[in-house]
């Protein structure tokens, strides 16, 4: 029987071994969360999608941002379950050692919703530090930065 791999997932995720079984792609660092039982076949489709959609995380560096930061939140969970419902994501937030209280706002937030994550930073490095402490503890394929005011619109 005939194995289209290609069919299940464009980018390649997998190879197909000697018994005709899909199994990960090894260059892929989530290798064993996408194993795959079966190819699509030829008149039969077996698609696992949870298998091969992307995760995404979202890291916003926070700083004076106490009464804004809920409001993006809220913003990026509307756009994803209206315009990626089934996608997996995260949201990061960094406060930045903000003098306002965005970082108990963040505490709640992370406390309240199972994919949000609360960093907090010891003195006040800035944004771009702040983005790349971010970056060490998301775990998403694909990266989204945004401002904390809910100025910078991401991709639609």
């Amino acid at each position: 029987m005939e194995y289209i791999a290609e069919k299940v997932c464009k980018e390649s995720l997998l190879t197909e071994n000697g018994e005709g079984r899909g199994v990960a792609h090894p260059s892929r660092r989530d290798a064993p969360s996408l194993i795959l039982e079966r190819f699509a076949r030829k008149n039969d489709v077996y698609l696992l999608l949870e298998s091969i959609m992307p995760k995404f995380s979202f890291v916003i560096p926070c700083y004076r941002s106490e009464n804004t930061i809920t409001t993006v939140v809220e913003e990026i969970k509307s756009e994803m379950a209206a315009k990626r419902p089934g996608d997996d994501y995260e949201i990061v937030l960094v406060n930045d050692c903000s003098p306002d209280g965005v970082w108990g706002v963040i505490e709640k937030l992370a406390e309240t919703e199972n994919n949000v994550i609360g960093i907090n930073l010891a003195k006040n490095f800035g944004q771009h530090s702040a983005l790349l402490a971010g970056y060490g503890k998301c775990s998403g394929e694909y990266v989204v930065s945004l401002d904390d005011d809910g100025q910078a619109r991401w991709i639609r």
